[in-house]
């Protein structure tokens, strides 16, 4: 959350906060008693039952949490009774974790041998604790059943049981259970588990499937027998869930079991008979080896080895390395992930390895690698050698069935058990086959439910109440199916699946399945509250599974788009290709939350415990593996000191004793001594080559052999010099590596041995890499006989090479033994804590899936996470495409909180595949769950309108389907196909299929594959989209063999499938081909109806199928074939195909062969196209059909000649004009206007008067003529003749003007002569005045006000009483005459005589006081002496007191104000501060004050109530008693969850975005993408303004640039290098080059010798022409020359380049050009440096203008300094911080762009702007106090989002935080209007036209601006300022709305 809230509002908060911490976070208390709680007491009770109140899955993440320190609890000598027996709940309820049996399986091993378990435990059993026995009961029996050895551990503890169970009769069956798990567990293997079901047959061990292995082991792979199997029960029941459960397991491991086993015995048998015919050991021939290869459903790979053994995160695994030659490297489906793989060294005859495929290596085409994890157990001694050896030549075998996917599955199957029998998921229905009596959902009996998402229009149905709230058991008062817009079937499948916890929805082709299962799932989102999140449950999301990822993806998105979810989907699995749901995935999700650091805790703890340790066992592994390594890959051999303890000792000695005598005895020279042994040094003079004895001869090499005596003549020949040498040589020869001689070392000391023998020439590079495999592989002929006898021999230097290579190789093998038992222990320790690491990355998926509403994934998908979903529960399960799912898939998705099960598909289409046909065939393992369901009667909806095919497509589904399916009227508007004759065609031929040579032969047809290639060709030269065509097969080699040929033809985007993959799928035009034609009279595929009922209905608007059709419908089964032949025939669209022109069917093409399709190219013929054009000509062109056919864009150039109204002929070009209105002939013509006759004018123009040219001469208004040119003047208005005339407004006349002008006053001269009021005349000139006023007469004047005369002034002058000068002399109230100036005053009340007065207040005399003036009593000098109130008199002067109150005289006094009594002076008036007593007064609210009677200010009641929040969550909130509604926005805890501008959703709290007005900041991780191709993840609201900080990937020959990319770079100045042997670049090296581009080929050599294959002056590429021919079909052109990417590395021809760099070129916008294929941006190219150059101006030219002129910049900063610096309007604590935080800000920066200071600029402003609108409010005076405080508050709110709570500058930096301020300052502006308006309308009450509407208006503008929280943007202002505008007709308002006005 966001913390920017300022003091204020956390003081407001904190009473509350505080209670939280104290209650629920006793850890985080306040700092003075945080001593108490840093260190809570984990193993206290209360702890205890908290944490029982957690998750499974969180309780053992908090047990094995250190901090915990579960060991020690375990251990402790003594127990509270209480605490051990709640530990005993809380361990039986972490073991009903389903998804963490590593960790249950450790801490099992923890309690069972315990303490704990065994004495305190057995102490307290009791029968009074029944509740407590039960739990040990069940944990008993978990123990026993996790681990059979724990029997022993538990034998006392059940004997205690058994005696405390007499007592508890209702637990005795569970003690039997427990019984028979102890019974059956004493003898089993320890590999073995204990029964699963209580109560199983007693049939022996077939019986229980859970005991079989799911990875195939050895006995299973090369036993040739097939396991026991039960049938599947199509029809009727099974006998328990055991039986069911074993059924399913049985065979669907037989399914991937036997292709594989089935194969492996076809190998050996193969490999066995070659053997024996020709009596060879070990190769075989390659006849043989491509016979092998041709085994069914195998892939064989030779010649594999084991390089090396590899620590990975999922565990160990081994790097084969594959032989690729002949290998078929391109095919998708081989060796992937999962993939179940077998070894053997001896193929297959007493060895196989099995294992899975993890992964291939990155760069797998290059290096042959793939990682494999084998399948065995350490715990196994049988077992342990199934892992490959190094050195040792392989044969793999792949299974083509896919294991991972029945992997899981049989897990899941296998899971079941821990549930038992009576928890299975719908045990009455999938087992006994119930179907009669099948209940509605549990969640749904007794509710209501919402029915308005289907009924209402969408987003508009919580303005509606109809159909909101029906009772479940209401039926009748459902809505209708016209209510919900639905058909029938579609309404009764809606109401089945709402009634029936099990249902069966049937939906054929284009029926709209899909369509329904979206509307269930709207409806039970909208209703989530009856099955999601309830009291006292987890979340229970609704689990959406289907069989493809596809079909998962549209059911999703649609799902999405019609409930519009934005979130609360999660789509579980990588394999989704919809961008739209990539916001949804699971691992998004997770990476977002990981960005948001909102991972739980606990898990992150346990992976980081669990990686660590991980990290050291990889390390460990790789030191032990690293010597191995080394030595297998012959990168190294072994040192003597460390073979010595594998050698005979007498070896040892003669190896080192017979050697060169130079060597000295230490261990490097000793490794020479081995390096000499074993002939490194052979080529060397004095390493003799002896001749190679045979076996026989070894032991004729006696005793007297030992002593070389030519050893001796050596030494003295060899010289002083070079044994200096030599010995130099050898100090600098050093080796760390305690085991291993390297290539490297071993190279060295051979170049030191050349000294030795001083040889002069340089022999040739010793390659001993291949030195050591030679030797290794010639080694191998040796038996272990030979090693037998080598061991004994007398004399190693007697023996050859090989023989010593030989013992060399025995010796390693030693220590390769002892080393794989070391790795062996550290390899069982790092795949349990791999495990347990995956386990917990589980965890973190579950945290996600939890929290959905829905979660979605493939049923391979839901298998794999089936633990998981035990936990979750989900209560809801929705099947798509159930009907082509094993039922094994859909049963292992289900938990037993499922409590509604809703099954889609269709059993008529495609049923579920097995690998093994037989299996379907025989046990009925390829019938579905659906289909058995509907086979044992269920009730199910089938629906019946289909909105898929055209009506001829359509009426073949009668001949599957027993109900009639209509047809939606859409269907019937579907345009025919066009260049054919029928949109639905059958083509019949005779033409035979062939097979692809081998068993493992696909059926071809190549006349099909040919004609449909051609036919879609055709069609798409028709104009359709190569995307509208789609073409089926029903066998994969048919379509492999048409994709190919289609890539020919450059239809690549026309998709080829076969008809399996395709269901679910549709498009316009559909090609078919059904291959089969042949002489065995097989059909195969064909003759089955499921996958013929989906090959006929997948097409649109056309469908053509190719087949043999009289020997289909010959030879086929079902009679099928014929019904639909002869409904073709029928509607003659049967036969030979036949190609069509629209327009001239007379040119029909029938297709005999292929070649007829030549004929025509497309659906234009040859012909004239003669169509009659709208005017009335015929078309000349050649047909055109596909070219604007409508003629709508053909421009007809004939000439017209149609009749005019005129009588004359159209002489225009007809696509010239659109109306015949034109006519060139000359006539004379009368203008209507004028009159006037015009002539020679043209036929079909009309004359006007701006054609004429004659003297008007009409009458004018004066009576003159008018002599204006008729076409110059609109009016006759002008008269040009002098005249005399009356001015109107002054009765003057002006003489010889124009008749045509108005003569006005401001025109007249004359003087006015008006009289004037006066009655004098006005003397003014006429036009220079407006009003006769004035009049310069002197007169005497009354002045009025005082009656005095004024002589000598003007008669227009009025005198005032100001001008008066006279004395006034008037009487005053006192009797005396006024002596004042009259112009000096205004009343007469000065008198200044002096009289006596008495004074009014104390009635006492006082002497000579003006007239004027009244005494009072501070005037007063004499004594008081009145009695006062209490009857004391008054002793003060009464001028020092205005009352008599003061007296001393303590007495009682009540106080007035609350009614207590308290003692005071007598003149004291005692107040509630002196009270001592507690305040009993009832507040206006009704609560009673809680405070002390003196605190005056009881009116705000602290008390907290529950109030309607008013913000968009409408709930119930608590907030103070005394608080005002304005506050409430403050006081909503819930989420905001409101949609941000930037598209994201907001996080914080309402209260955080007080209620909505203003949002915080949006954190939400986002993906930033610069122009430079740099990505970075920021906070959403700081994207906008972030420079790329990445480094600077510009570089040129001379550098690279060490700038951060976002700012600009410094241009290269040194001279560009960009030359060659024909020209050279003049130029810097950042300009444009001046030299053109060479094209001639490079002279260069590459290191084999040919010519390089780049051009003059570029990179030279490192492939060959020659050498690299068979890799690249472009060498097959020995002129093409090549470019070099230096960047990617990648090579293109020039030309092809050149072209593609020209189009980016014209392309390319603010982007480098890229790579062709990887889209690497090429950012320095010699060939292309001018675009590149080019691009990267501009890419410079961007970054100056986003960062700005550092000048400019700076200049910038200084004056928004100075700004800052120069308000002082106030010492306000918050602007001063401001102020500085800015100042420090900007100070202490360096670097600052353009963008960031305009930041700081506009942070500053709205300060500022808030600020004035603050004073302005404080200035304001309210008549109400409230309305202050109310503005106070609203301000201070907005004024603490500047500062962050811990002290940090907030910068607006985001659009939404700028709007959202500003529509504030605007709500407040029309806040104070709305106050100032109230108050007016108060005043003005009575004169109001009508108060109650009045009223009202004012009432809903407050409920606008501040009583709900509504965002104050355009559309609430223009409803606001209508509100006013209503208002202010109202009410009598002189001023308008006044608010402060905010710049």
């Amino acid at each position: 959350m966001e913390a920017n809230k300022g003091t204020r509002r956390r003081r407001r908060n904190r009473p509350r906060q505080r209670v939280t911490q104290n209650q629920n976070h006793p850890q985080q208390s306040s700092p003075n008693k945080r001593r108490n709680f840093s260190r809570p007491n984990l193993h206290s009770v209360q702890n205890i039952i908290n944490l029982y109140r957690k998750t499974p899955s969180e309780i053992i993440l908090e047990l094995f949490n250190p901090r915990f320190d579960l060991e020690k609890l375990l251990e402790m000598d003594e127990i509270d009774d209480d605490l051990a027996i709640k530990l005993i709940f809380l361990f039986e309820k972490a073991f009903e974790c389903n998804s963490m049996s590593t960790k249950l399986d450790a801490l099992m091993k923890l309690i069972c041998p315990c303490k704990f378990f065994q004495e305190h435990i057995f102490n307290i059993l009791s029968p009074s604790r029944d509740t407590f026995v039960e739990s040990v009961l069940n944990l008993c029996s978990i123990f026993v059943y996790l681990d059979s050895f724990n029997t022993t551990t538990l034998e006392a503890l059940k004997s205690k049981l058994e005696y405390v169970i007499i007592y508890l009769p209702k637990f005795s069956q569970q003690l039997n259970d427990l019984e028979k798990f102890f019974e059956e567990s004493e003898n089993l293997n320890k590999r073995k588990r204990g029964k699963t079901f209580s109560n199983l047959d007693q049939n022996g061990e077939q019986d229980d499937f859970t005991k079989m292995n799911i990875v195939p082991k050895l006995e299973d792979i090369l036993n040739d027998q097939t396991n026991f199997l039960r049938k599947n029960l199509t029809n009727g029941s099974y006998q328990s869930v055991h039986h069911y459960l074993d059924t399913q397991y049985r065979l669907l491991r037989e399914d991937f079991m036997r292709p594989l086993r089935d194969g492996v015995c076809s190998f050996r048998d193969i490999v066995k008979s070659y053997k024996i015919r020709n009596r060879k050991k070990d190769e075989l021939s390659k006849e043989i080896m491509k016979q092998l290869r041709q085994i069914d459903n195998l892939n064989v790979y030779f010649n594999v080895f084991m390089e090396s053994c590899i620590a990975i995160p999922q565990g160990i695994v081994y790097s084969l390395k594959l032989d690729l030659n002949g290998m078929k490297i391109l095919d998708p489906r081989r060796l992937i992930f999962g993939s179940l793989i077998c070894l053997s060294s001896d193929y297959f005859q007493s060895e196989c390895l099995i294992g899975t495929i993890s992964e291939k290596d990155k760069d797998f085409l290059k290096t042959g690698i793939i990682y494999v994890k084998f399948s065995h157990s350490y715990l196994d001694i049988n077992e342990r050698k199934n892992i490959p050896i190094a050195n040792v030549r392989y044969v793999m075998l792949e299974s083509t069935v896919y294991f991972e996917a029945y992997k899981h599955v049989l897990k899941a199957l296998c899971s079941f058990h821990r549930d038992g029998e009576y928890k299975f998921p719908f045990r009455e229905h999938l087992i006994y086959s119930e179907h009669s009596m099948v209940e509605p959902p549990d969640y749904l009996i007794n509710s209501g439910i919402d029915f308005r998402p289907l009924v209402v229009k969408k987003n508009t149905y919580y303005h509606s109440s109809l159909f909101g709230n029906v009772s479940f058991r209401d039926q009748n008062n459902w809505p209708s199916a016209d209510d919900m817009k639905l058909s029938p079937a579609q309404y009764d499948a809606v109401k089945l699946a709402l009634n029936n916890k099990l249902t069966l929805i049937q939906g054929p082709p284009g029926t709209g399945k899909t369509f329904v299962g979206v509307k269930i799932v709207k409806l039970l989102l909208h209703n989530k509250n009856l099955w999601w999140n309830l009291e006292d449950d987890r979340c229970r999301p609704i689990l959406m599974v289907c069989y493809t990822n596809h079909a998962l993806d549209q059911f999703l998105e649609y799902c999405i788009d019609e409930c519009d979810l934005t979130e609360g989907v999660v789509r579980v699995g990588g394999r989704s290709r919809s961008e739209r749901l990539a916001p949804f995935l699971l691992s998004n999700i997770k990476q977002k939350l990981r960005n948001e650091n909102k991972i739980n805790r606990s898990i992150k703890i346990s992976i980081g415990i669990e990686l660590k340790k991980l990290e050291g066992l990889r390390n460990r592994l790789n030191y032990l593996n690293e010597p191995i390594n080394t030595i297998l890959n012959y990168n190294a051999i072994l040192r003597i000191n460390i073979l010595k303890d594998y050698m005979n000792e007498k070896h040892h000695d003669q190896m080192i004793m017979y050697s060169d005598s130079l060597f000295d005895k230490n261990d490097l020279d000793n490794d020479f001594c081995l390096l000499e042994w074993l002939g490194f040094f052979q080529d060397s003079q004095y390493s003799l080559k002896q001749e190679e004895p045979s076996t026989s001869q070894i032991n004729s090499i006696t005793e007297e052999d030992q002593y070389d005596s030519d050893n001796e003549d050596l030494i003295n020949q060899r010289v002083l010099e070079s044994d200096i040498r030599f010995k130099n040589i050898k100090k600098n020869l050093k080796n760390k590596n305690k085991y291993l001689l390297y290539e490297n070392d071993i190279s060295k000391m051979i170049d030191a041995f050349q000294i030795l023998k001083n040889d002069q020439v340089k022999p040739e590079k010793f390659n001993i890499v291949n030195y050591l495999r030679t030797k290794t592989n010639e080694s191998l002929k040796f038996s272990e006989e030979d090693f037998s006898l080598l061991e004994n021999v007398i004399n190693i230097w007697k023996l050859d090479y090989d023989q010593r290579f030989f013992l060399y190789l025995n010796w390693l093998r030693k220590f390769l033994s002892q080393q794989e038992e070391l790795i062996e222990n550290v390899t069982l320790e790092y795949n349990k804590s791999a495990s347990i690491v995956e386990e917990l990355r589980l965890q973190e998926d579950k945290n996600v899936m939890e929290q959905a509403l829905i979660v979605a994934m493939t049923t391979t998908g839901s298998t794999r996470y089936h633990n998981i979903l035990k936990d979750i529960g989900p209560r809801i399960v929705i099947v798509e495409e159930a009907a082509e799912v094993f039922e094994a898939h859909i049963v292992g998705s289900l938990s037993k909180h499922c409590e509604h099960l809703i099954l889609i598909g269709d059993h008529v289409q495609l049923r579920p595949n097995p690998a093994v046909y037989s299996l379907a065939r025989e046990y009925k393992l390829d019938v579905s769950l659906f289909e058995r369901l509907v086979n044992n009667d269920f009730k199910r909806v089938m629906l019946n309108k289909q909105h898929r095919m055209r009506p001829e497509i359509s009426v073949l589904m009668k001949y599957f389907y027993d109900k009639p399916i209509e047809n939606n009227e859409s269907v019937y508007r579907f345009p025919s196909i066009t260049g054919v004759t029928k949109s639905v065609f059958f083509i019949n031929h005779k033409n035979m299929e062939k097979s692809n040579s081998g068993a493992k032969a696909s059926k071809l047809n190549p006349f099909e594959k040919n004609y449909l290639v051609k036919l879609a060709v055709y069609l798409t030269n028709c104009k359709y989209a190569q995307e509208d065509i789609t073409i089926l097969s029903m066998y994969l080699g048919q379509t492999m063999d048409i994709k190919k040929q289609l890539k020919v033809a450059k239809l690549d985007r026309i998709k080829v499938s076969t008809v399996d993959n395709y269901q679910g799928e549709e498009n316009k035009i559909i090609l078919l081909s059904l291959v089969r034609s042949n002489t065995e009279k097989k059909i195969g595929f064909l003759n089955i109806s499921n996958r013929v009922c989906v090959a006929l209905s997948r097409a649109k608007h056309g469908f053509y199928t190719i087949g043999n059709f009289d020997f289909i419908c010959s030879y086929e089964s079902n009679n099928k074939w014929k019904q639909i032949v002869n409904e073709m025939k029928l509607n003659d669209n049967f036969g030979d195909l036949t190609l069509t022109c629209v327009l001239h069917k007379e040119n029909d093409i029938k297709i005999l062969n292929l070649t007829d399709f030549d004929q025509r190219k497309n659906c234009c013929c040859n012909s004239k196209c003669d169509i009659l054009l709208n005017c009335g000509h015929k078309c000349p062109q050649k047909c055109h059909v596909l070219n604007d056919l409508e003629h709508l864009k053909y421009k007809c150039k004939q000439v017209c000649k149609k009749s005019l109204m005129c009588g004359h002929l159209c002489s225009q070009i007809c696509c010239e004009h659109k109306n015949c209105n034109k006519c060139g002939v000359l006539v004379n013509k009368i203008i209507i206007e004028c009159g006037h006759i015009l002539l020679n004018i043209r036929c079909d123009l009309l004359p006007t008067r701006s054609m004429c040219n004659t003297i008007c001469n009409k009458k004018l208004s004066c009576g003159h003529l008018c002599s204006q040119i008729c076409n110059k003047h609109d009016k006759c208005a002008v008269c040009p003749v002098i005249v005399d005339k009356n001015i109107q407004q002054c009765g003057h006349i002006i003489k010889g003007i124009r008749c045509d002008f108005i003569p006005m006053r401001k025109d007249c001269n004359e003087i006015c002569n008006k009289k004037l009021s006066c009655g004098h005349l006005c003397s003014q000139i006429c036009n220079k005045h407006d009003k006769c006023a004035v009049c310069p007469v002197i007169v005497d004047k009354n002045i009025q006000q005082c009656g005095h005369i004024i002589k000598g002034i003007r008669c227009d002058f009025i005198p005032m009483r100001k001008d008066c000068n006279e004395i006034c002399n008037k009487k005053l109230s006192c009797g005396h005459l006024c002596s004042q100036i009259c112009n000096k005053h205004l009343n007469c009340f000065k008198c200044e005589i002096k009289v006596d007065k008495i004074i009014k207040e104390c009635g006492h005399e006082i002497k000579s006081f003006r007239c004027d003036s009244e005494p009072i009593r501070k005037n007063c000098v004499q004594k008081c002496n009145k009695k006062m109130y209490c009857g004391h008199n008054c002793e003060e002067k009464c001028s020092d007191h205005i009352q008599c109150t003061k007296c001393s005289v303590k007495v009682f006094k009540k106080i007035k104000d609350c009614g207590h009594m308290v003692e005071v002076r007598c003149d004291y008036v005692p107040t509630r501060l002196d009270c001592k007593e507690l305040c009993v007064k009832t507040l206006k609210c009704g609560h009673l004050c809680t405070k002390k009677c003196s605190i005056l200010d009881c009116g705000k009641c602290e008390n907290l109530i529950d109030v309607n929040s008013t913000c968009k969550h409408p709930s119930l909130i608590q907030s103070k008693c005394s608080n005002k509604i304005w506050h409430y926005q403050q006081e909503c805890k819930r989420p905001c969850y409101e949609v941000l501008k930037c598209g994201h959703v907001c996080e914080s709290s309402c209260s955080d975005c007080f209620g909505g007005y203003v949002h915080t900041r949006c954190k939400k991780q986002v993906e930033v993408k610069f122009r430079c191709g740099h990505i970075t993840t920021t906070n959403c609201f700081s994207q906008q303004n972030l420079i790329c900080q990445s480094v600077c990937s510009n570089f040129c020959p001379h550098g690279t640039c060490s700038k951060p990319c976002g700012q600009p770079c410094t241009p290269c100045d040194r001279p560009c290098e960009y030359k060659c042997e024909h020209f050279s670049c003049s130029k810097k090296c950042h300009e444009f080059c001046d030299r053109p581009v060479c094209n001639e080929p490079c002279k260069n050599k590459l290191k084999c010798g040919h010519n390089c294959i780049g051009i003059c002056g570029e990179p030279c590429p490192k492939i060959c022409r020659v050498c690299n021919r068979d890799t690249n079909e472009l060498f097959a052109n020995t002129e093409a020359k090549f470019v070099l990417l230096v960047q990617c590395g990648h090579i293109f021809e020039s030309s092809y380049l050149d072209s593609y760099m020209r189009k980016q070129s014209l392309e390319l916008i603010n982007q480098f050009p890229q790579c062709p294929w990887c889209k690497t941006p090429i950012r320095f190219n010699y060939r292309y440096s001018k675009l590149i150059k080019a691009q990267l101006i501009e890419f410079e030219r961007a970054k100056t203008t986003k960062i700005g002129n550092e000048r400019q910049n700076e200049l910038f900063k200084s004056n928004l300094l100075d700004q800052i610096k120069n308000f002082n309007q106030s010492n306000d604590e918050f602007d001063n911080k401001l102020k500085n935080l800015i100042s420090s800000d900007l100070e202490k920066l360096n670097f600052l762009s353009q963008n960031n200071l305009k930041l700081y600029d506009t942070t500053w402003n709205l300060f500022i702007n808030l600020k004035i609108f603050k004073n302005g409010i404080k200035i304001k005076c309210f008549e109400r106090q409230e309305h202050l405080e109310h503005l106070i508050f609203e301000v201070e709110k907005l004024q603490d989002l500047f500062i962050f709570e811990q002290g940090e500058l907030n910068l607006f930096q985001s659009e939404q935080m700028l709007n959202d301020f500003m529509c504030e300052l605007s709500r407040l502006n029309y806040l104070v209007s709305l106050f100032n308006l109230e108050i007016k309308f108060e005043k003005n009450f009575k004169n109001s036209k009508d108060p109650m509407k009045v009223s009202s208006l004012l009432a809903r503008l407050g409920e606008l601006l501040y009583n709900k929280v509504n965002k104050f943007e355009s559309d609430l202002q223009f409803k606001a300022d209508e509100y006013f505008k209503k208002i202010e007709k109202q009410v009598p308002i002189d001023e308008k709305k006044n608010g402060c006005v905010i710049s």
